[in-house]
């Protein structure tokens, strides 16, 4: 039998977050909003340095419990509709979160929006349904999903979960 894994599920969107999985998936053992910070002209930015430390933090939780650590995070692109500026922002954003992940070793994987959520039979649905599910699949972690604005942590946490059979 091989080495049980901890799955580290990221919406890398600014109000997205990072979930870490543990036994394959089963019991959530973290979960980080997006660190964010305000830069130049008070817009918002994925912050580099408060990443890395929740990345680290999961490398931690995993090497503590003797599993390997996988990341699994939703392959994004531009939407049509959205102005420039905030693809060129997301997208720096998105690399930014690529290159702290290779940068701490940590084996990663892309999952997109329309494999998980056809997993997780999400398809067509609401935003909030995805907070149902995570609700649903982790009663334990309520307090976790209980906001309508947790949707970036439920997911995180479905992405992870579904994105690691993808």
């Amino acid at each position: 039998m091989g080495v049980a894994r901890m799955i580290l599920g990221i919406d890398p969107g600014l109000d997205g977050a990072l979930v870490l999985l543990a036994k394959d998936g089963e019991a959530i053992s973290l979960v980080r909003d997006m660190p964010t910070t305000t830069g130049g002209q008070g817009k918002r930015a994925v912050n580099g340095p408060l990443l890395a430390d929740a990345i680290r933090e999961a490398i931690t939780a995993s090497e503590d419990a003797g599993e390997r650590l996988e990341a699994v995070v939703e392959a994004v692109g531009a939407r049509p509709g959205q102005g420039v500026t905030s693809m060129f922002s997301f997208g720096l954003g998105y690399g930014t979160l690529l290159g702290v992940l290779a940068a701490l070793g940590v084996r990663h994987r892309l999952v997109t929006p329309a494999t998980w959520k056809r997993l997780a039979k999400l398809t067509g649905q609401d935003k909030d349904a995805a907070r149902q599910l995570a609700l649903r699949l982790w009663p334990e972690r309520s307090v976790d999903f209980q906001r309508k604005a947790d949707t970036g942590r439920a997911d995180a946490a479905l992405i992870g979960y579904f994105g690691r059979i993808a």
